[in-house]
């Protein structure tokens, strides 16, 4: 794994930056780290060993900008375009890093939402963190979102200089002998210093808190020559760098002080990285954002009554000599050893189980039905630190899809409709890459390492969306229901294209047995686990069976495979074998492209308009028996059948046409009575002897009664997050 950093501010925050990278490798100890940053940023990340390799571009400061500059940042982007990272990590929020982002080729490039990202950038970007950062440590701002895509502990650690890294200053001097204090007076932000005769007064003052005093200073002229006067001025007490310790000798020199007083800079967090207490003079930077990290300190503000976190520009001189000088006497105080401060933590990045429909959760399809009650069942049994939100291709409110399964109480459920071009159930002008596309740029703004994305029967979405994920970002499970090799010759593009999607699963869930045979020979290493379905009805109250007529009912479509055509045209050679008046009521609407139902060929048959699910217990309890007439045709017998489930659920008799993949749900006798598919004959033999055997019918309905808890939704959903997890 090779991971890219892109970091171009300034050199102290690029320190701010260790925290995350020390977290990154170690949750990934193998992972290869690459850091983007400003030329002479690399000084000061020489202390950080988890970094692999440090690559700069040219400062854009005009002050600074060296020829030849521009040149060298196309090289550099070149050598980005040529590496391959499952990672890059966009952290300084501006255009200039952004197209080294772009540069860099990568299946999964991530940035924070900002307000110089502009939406031509987004399509760029894998993912986008929506975390809010607003008044945030710039520690936390770094860390937040590959915290959230690499799944990191929620708690960044302190600034890294590591001390093997670091290199003696005049050793005899420092190391051993009288304690001494690290003074940083200069910043090249006049608005962040505090005046020079401040400083004169502080240092008589220190000089009785330990016996000598280290002025550090950068190379520049006018601060060399400032901390010199200062020295003359106090005699061999007061030393300086004088501009002549690097970053790391310098962190040897806060290693060994007693402790470090200056202005908001590199130097300040520096400080903190080598665990020196600090006192901190603060100007117009926001504290919030700025204050030494996980170290002890001092904050010294021009109006510690100030409700605003930044102080005004030109409010430096405000801060007093005494009120710096209490400081550090405070910090003199402390024993040697204390404890490293804790950052504020935040709460466990909670995971995200992504359940994606291409369709309109209130169109009445079976299939529909599904998707809105798995995911129900799904948040309310999902384990500690998940939730569930459903991605669906509707208008349709939370309210409306929730009223309609009556159901309140979803656990973390949350219901989202992306933007989609749908005509309706049954039609043929469906744009799908509308959806799509919408799903792709929802998943790639809030997937986090270690999510689920999970979608069941809409192979062309999956392949999209899977091929377009990083394969590290996510869990990919693929529920299978049906497939396309079941009813087309082998060579058929909807076949190849489905056994695309799937090789890209990392699991599947399958809803019977000869699915699982034929995923096993498909995919052998991809994990399989048969579910089967679940019901999603509680048992009605039976009426006395013997009321006349004896009532037996259909509920769900109409479609030939189903039987529901035959069993009408049949249905006149039935009720005479009875020897009892039997009713036939169905309960169903033909799709447009569907032929309408024939006319029934006897009395007694009885055709009713589709129910909302909700309804359909209501007109159970008026019913003697259920029935499941499906026909061996097609792929009827390698699929699960939803209504196997559900009737167990309403806990009537069930008449099932012989098929085995009802059989896995309902045992013969104990739970149904079956016959073979299209023999009317038979089937008249089962009715007869549930009409003439009350005794078997109330066994069979307390059976089923027990059936159904085993076929709970809830039940399901514990053993689907146990698969998965």
């Amino acid at each position: 794994m090779r991971i890219l950093f892109i970091k171009l501010r300034h050199i102290g925050d690029s320190l701010l930056l260790t925290p995350t990278i020390v977290a990154t490798k170690q949750q990934f100890p193998h992972a290869e780290i690459w850091v983007l940053v400003r030329e002479s940023c690399d000084g000061i990340l020489a202390g950080c060993p988890e970094i692999d390799r440090i690559l700069t571009t040219a400062n854009p400061d005009a002050a600074k900008r060296r020829s030849g500059g521009f040149r060298s940042d196309l090289k550099l982007a070149a050598l980005l375009r040529r590496t391959d990272f499952d990672f890059v990590f966009e952290l300084t929020d501006n255009d200039r890093a952004r197209f080294f982002a772009i540069a860099a080729r990568t299946k999964a490039r991530c940035t924070n939402k900002h307000r110089t990202l502009r939406w031509v950038w987004h399509p760029f970007f894998h993912r986008i963190c929506q975390t809010p950062r607003f008044r945030s440590h710039q520690v936390w701002r770094d860390f937040i979102c590959p915290m959230e895509t690499l799944g990191l502990a929620p708690d960044p650690g302190p600034l890294r200089f590591a001390e093997s890294r670091m290199i003696p200053w005049k050793e005899s001097d420092y190391c051993s002998g009288d304690s001494f204090a690290v003074l940083h007076l200069h910043t090249r932000w006049e608005r962040k210093s505090w005046p020079m005769d401040r400083w004169k007064a502080l240092i008589p003052k220190m000089l009785e808190l330990v016996p000598r005093l280290l002025i550090s200073c950068g190379p520049d002229a006018a601060e060399v020559n400032s901390a010199r006067s200062l020295c003359e001025k106090f005699g061999p007490a007061v030393q300086t760098t004088a501009g002549t310790a690097n970053w790391p000798q310098l962190a040897w020199l806060l290693r060994q002080a007693r402790f470090f007083v200056g202005v908001d800079t590199a130097a300040m967090h520096l400080a903190a990285a080598c665990q020196c207490p600090t006192v901190a003079l603060f100007g117009p930077s926001p504290v919030y954002e700025y204050h030494p990290w996980m170290v002890r300190h001092w904050m010294i503000r021009p109006d510690a009554n100030s409700r605003s976190e930044a102080s005004p520009p030109d409010r430096m001189q405000d801060i007093n000599v005494d009120t710096v000088f209490h400081s550090c006497n405070e910090v003199n105080a402390l024993p040697e050893t204390t404890q490293i401060p804790a950052p504020p933590r935040l709460r466990p990045a909670q995971r995200t189980l992504f359940f994606l429909a291409n369709l309109d959760p209130l169109d009445g399809s079976a299939h529909a039905l599904y998707c809105v009650r798995n995911v129900i069942s799904l948040s309310k049994n999902c384990p500690p630190g998940w939730k569930v939100e459903l991605l669906h291709a509707s208008n349709s409110g939370r309210k409306e899809i929730l009223d309609l399964h009556d159901s309140s109480d979803c656990g973390e459920l949350k219901l989202t409709g992306l933007p989609h071009i749908r005509r309706g159930r049954g039609s043929l002008f469906h744009f799908n890459p509308v959806f799509h596309h919408a799903v792709l740029r929802h998943l790639r703004n809030h997937v986090s390492l270690g999510d689920i994305v999970c979608t069941a029967s809409f192979p062309e979405m999956f392949r999209y969306i899977a091929g377009k994920l990083s394969e590290s970002s996510a869990q990919l499970v693929y529920e299978i229901h049906q497939l396309e090799i079941l009813s087309r010759e082998e060579g058929h593009r909807k076949c190849t294209r489905e056994l695309e999607a799937l090789s890209l699963a990392h699991r599947f869930i399958t809803t019977c047995n000869p699915l699982v045979t034929i995923l096993e020979s498909r995919f052998p290493s991809t994990p399989r686990h048969n579910l089967g379905l679940a019901a999603s009805y509680s048992p009605v109250r039976r009426r006395a069976i013997t009321k006349q007529p004896f009532k037996i009912g259909y509920f769900g479509s109409l479609s030939p495979e189903q039987g529901v055509p035959w069993l009408i045209k049949e249905w006149k050679n039935i009720p005479p074998v009875c020897g009892r008046n039997v009713e036939l009521h169905i309960f169903g609407r033909a799709r447009k492209n569907e032929d309408p139902l024939p006319t029934p060929s006897g009395p007694g048959v009885q055709v009713h308009d589709s129910l909302p699910s909700n309804e359909v217990p209501t007109a159970a309890e008026e019913l003697d028996a259920l029935i499941i007439p499906a026909l061996d045709l097609a792929h009827r017998a390698s699929i699960a059948f939803t209504k196997a489930y559900d009737y167990a659920g309403l806990g009537l008799p069930i008449l099932c046409s012989d098929l085995p993949t009802i059989r896995e749900v309902l045992e013969a006798e104990r739970h149904a009575l079956y016959f073979p598919p299209g023999d009317a004959k038979a089937l008249a033999a089962c009715i007869s002897r549930l009409v003439a055997k009350p005794d078997l019918a109330d066994s069979m309905a307390t059976n089923l009664r027990q059936r159904a808890a085993e076929l709970s939704w809830d039940s399901r959903a514990r053993r689907w997050w146990e698969a998965v997890l």
